[in-house]
C-alpha cells in the first residue's frame, strides 16, 4: 500500500513537472514572440524616428539659411519704419517685371489686401507681403521667378519688396 502510493505521489509529481516544463516551454514561445513583436514596433519606430530626424536637420538647416538671408533684406529694402525701397530694390521690380505685374493685377491685389480688413497702415504692409509671397507658385509669375533664378536673387524677397510697393499704392489711394 505504501509502495502503491508513492507509486501515485511520483505519478503526480512527474505529472507536475511535466506540466511546468511545458508551460514553461509555452510561456517562452509567447515571450519570444513578444520579443519579436517589440523588435518590429522598436524598427518601425527607428525609422519613424529616422525620418524625423532627418525632417529636422533639413528644417534647422533652411533656418540657418534663412538667418543669412535676412540680412539680404536690406538689399531691397530698408528694414527702418516703415520699410522702403532701396533704388536696388526699385530697379529690380523694373527689371523683373514685378511693377508690371502689379500694375496689371493691381484691383486684385488690392482686394485681396482689403478683404483682411487692414486697422493700420502697418497691417496693411503686412498683408500686402502675405498677398505677394503667396503667389510664389502662381504660373503667372514664371517670368518673374526666371530672372530671380537667372539673376541669383532669392524669391521670396523680390516679392516682400514688391508687397512694400503694393502697400504704398494702397496707401496712397487711402483717403487720408
Amino acid at each position: 500500500m505504501i509502495d502503491n502510493a508513492l507509486k501515485w505521489l511520483s505519478f503526480f509529481i512527474g505529472s507536475g513537472v511535466l506540466i511546468f516544463i511545458a508551460r514553461l516551454i509555452f510561456s517562452g514561445g509567447k515571450y519570444c514572440k513578444t520579443v519579436d513583436a517589440l523588435e518590429k514596433d522598436t524598427s518601425e519606430a527607428n525609422k519613424k524616428l529616422d525620418t524625423l530626424i532627418f525632417s529636422f536637420n533639413r528644417l534647422i538647416s533652411k533656418l540657418e539659411n534663412f538667418k543669412e538671408l535676412r540680412g539680404l533684406d536690406d538689399i531691397f529694402f530698408k528694414t527702418t519704419s516703415p520699410k522702403n525701397l532701396t533704388d536696388l530694390g526699385k530697379q529690380m521690380l523694373q527689371e523683373s517685371g514685378l511693377v508690371a505685374f502689379i500694375t496689371s493685377n493691381k484691383q486684385e491685389l488690392i482686394q485681396k489686401v482689403k478683404s483682411s480688413n487692414p486697422q493700420t497702415d502697418y497691417d496693411v504692409e503686412q498683408k500686402s507681403m502675405d498677398v505677394m509671397t503667396s503667389l510664389s507658385g502662381d504660373q503667372r509669375l514664371n517670368t518673374i521667378k526666371d530672372y530671380a533664378f537667372k539673376n541669383g536673387k532669392d524669391l521670396i524677397l523680390m516679392l516682400m519688396a514688391s508687397g512694400i510697393y503694393l502697400r504704398d499704392i494702397i496707401i496712397s489711394e487711402k483717403p487720408n
